[in-house]
């Protein structure tokens, strides 16, 4: 699917792929199915450099919690696949591939501050609320 994309081809259905993505992470076993399909989009990822924006965009979208219950479970379970993926510390590690996952994780990392940052606890005083 991934490529298969071209001028010729319609987008991407990312909402029905995260959909899929989700129920994968939150029903599939770490080291099944799940694992395989992390592994291989994020090999496609690093032979298609091309395709990456689109890949990134999906895993992100399967963990963003906003209006949905429960949301560090799949975050959680795709850090691990993406570890399983490339381990750290390997000694044959393939430095595009950590340099992929590394990528990916801050990524993780920075779109679940954003949404805790909505709810962080402000102080009132006397002078007005202070975060």
């Amino acid at each position: 699917m991934l490529l298969s994309s071209g001028e010729d081809q319609p987008d991407f259905p990312t909402t029905d792929l995260i959909s899929g993505w989700r129920t994968l992470l939150d029903y599939g076993s770490v080291a099944g199915d799940s694992a395989r399909a992390v592994g291989l989009w994020m090999d496609a990822a690093v032979e298609y450099p091309d395709q990456r924006p689109v890949v990134f965009k999906v895993l992100r979208g399967v963990v963003d919690t906003a209006g949905r219950a429960g949301g560090s479970h799949p975050r959680h379970r795709l850090r691990d696949l993406l570890y399983l993926w490339q381990p750290v510390p390997a000694v044959d590690a393939d430095l595009e591939r950590v340099r992929l996952r590394h990528e990916l994780v801050d990524l993780l990392d920075h779109d679940r501050s954003r949404s805790v940052a909505l709810y962080r606890p402000v102080r009132v005083d006397r002078g007005g609320p202070t975060p």
